[in-house]
């Protein structure tokens, strides 16, 4: 079972992140069609990831609420990618950018609950980064000259949750000190960068090209890394039972001679 899941794993992987590149070139090239498509699908694989987890252990609460924080990721992706058939200045572009930033604010939400259940977890962590996260936060979005006009309070309030969920992830891998929870710390930080990116590229003085092919990697390395955060239990459970029948097994061939 182990050699077979391993190998879904990476070859899921391996689609997800040739899907983003696929995106970022039709969206260079505005094929919009085919960008939702390659979008999706690149959301879906890490969210089969989270669903291949939480499958092979039901009853952990934390990985249901982190895949749950998965799926609604990826209803984020597809509705922030029709934004883009509308100019800035249409008013239906906000429309999409709204309800995909909604969809990441309920994604966020089950990702904090998911700490605020884990067993060991540092407060003190968790407000040190919040404060840490808010002031980067402001700073870069301030160089960059965001302006939300009358959404501002929206904007403040979204950003203000993403970082508190980075801060959040980090709290978590501060308390249990476990290379799983490691890796939902970074993909919490990948986070961040990638919706302060959003923001700017979104709400700036100046759109960049550039910026926005970043954000989008960092974006879907955030969600593999909490899609791995999750697996990778299970694969380590996978691994000791593996240990424990060869063991087993071998004490018994021992005990007959």
């Amino acid at each position: 079972m182990f050699p077979w899941l391993s190998v879904l794993c990476a070859v899921l992987t391996i689609l997800c992140l040739l899907m983003v590149a696929l995106y970022c070139n039709s969206l260079e090239e505005k094929r919009h069609n085919s960008a939702a498509l390659e979008k999706t699908a690149a959301s879906l694989c890490f969210c089969i990831l989270g669903l291949i987890a939480v499958l092979r252990n039901p009853t952990s609460h934390t990985d249901v609420l982190i895949f749950i924080g998965l799926i609604f990721g990826m209803i984020g992706d597809v509705l922030l990618v029709f934004r883009y058939r509308y100019d800035k200045k249409d008013p239906r572009y906000f429309r999409w950018f709204a309800s995909g930033t909604v969809a990441f604010l309920i994604g966020h939400l089950f990702y904090i609950l998911a700490v605020f259940l884990m067993p060991e977890k540092s407060w003190l962590a968790i407000a040190v980064y919040t404060v840490i996260g808010f002031a980067l936060t402001w700073r870069y979005t301030s160089r960059h000259h965001v302006d939300f006009g009358k959404r501002i309070m929206g904007g403040i309030i979204y950003l203000a949750f993403v970082v508190f969920m980075g801060a959040c992830t980090f709290g978590a891998a501060m308390g249990g000190n476990s290379f799983p929870l490691w890796l939902f710390a970074l993909g919490g930080l990948c986070f961040v960068f990638s919706d302060n990116m959003l923001v700017v590229n979104g709400f700036g003085a100046e759109y960049s090209l550039r910026r926005s092919n970043a954000l989008h990697y960092l974006y879907w390395a955030a969600q593999l890394l909490i899609a791995f955060s999750i697996l990778l239990y299970i694969i380590a459970i996978i691994i000791l039972t593996i240990i424990s029948q060869r063991l087993q097994s071998n004490s018994k061939r021992i005990g007959r001679y």
